[in-house]
């Protein structure tokens, strides 16, 4: 189903408000400067979209689809069923949400970007430690070892 952007209905509530980007996804420390990359409580929080910003979102992508409102209405719907089922069902749930994150990676601009980067390494014009595997291991190291100081330290503090 094609969707054309409306005149007027960018995406400049979510892409540049307060500051933030994609509902707050800006969220993170600059590598280098000694910030913290681990997320703060305050800025989780904003990674959820407020009632604005899921507006904003239906009126771009829904209005003039009804049908495609109905499905999205029975998603929401079944995992709020599910959630009601105790852990079976918030299993269940989990599954539904995980699968969505997946199947959605490819039409991310992370999913682009790192195509035409493995695309770059197939051609043999990326050096050795600008490998896709190379940089992706050690960024996920870094991450690893953030969250691990993030617990550290929030087990610290109820200590």
């Amino acid at each position: 189903m094609s969707r054309k952007r409306r005149p007027g209905r960018g995406r400049s509530k979510r892409s540049g408000s307060k500051g933030r980007g994609e509902w707050g996804s800006k969220g993170v420390g600059k590598q280098g400067t000694g910030e913290k990359l681990v997320m703060a409580n305050e800025s989780r929080k904003r990674l959820w979209p407020d009632e604005d910003e899921w507006l904003d979102t239906f009126r771009e992508y829904l209005c003039g689809h009804p049908e495609l409102a109905e499905h999205v209405a029975r998603i929401w719907f079944a995992l709020l069923e599910h959630h009601s089922e105790g852990p079976e069902g918030v299993r269940n749930a989990r599954f539904i949400i995980n699968q969505a994150l997946r199947l959605t990676y490819p039409f991310t601009r992370s999913y682009r970007l790192a195509y035409r980067h493995y695309l770059l390494s197939l051609s043999g014009y990326v050096k050795p430690d600008d490998e896709p595997e190379q940089l992706l291991k050690a960024s996920i190291a870094r991450a690893r070892a953030s969250i691990a100081e993030a617990r550290k330290s929030k087990r610290d503090l109820k200590d």
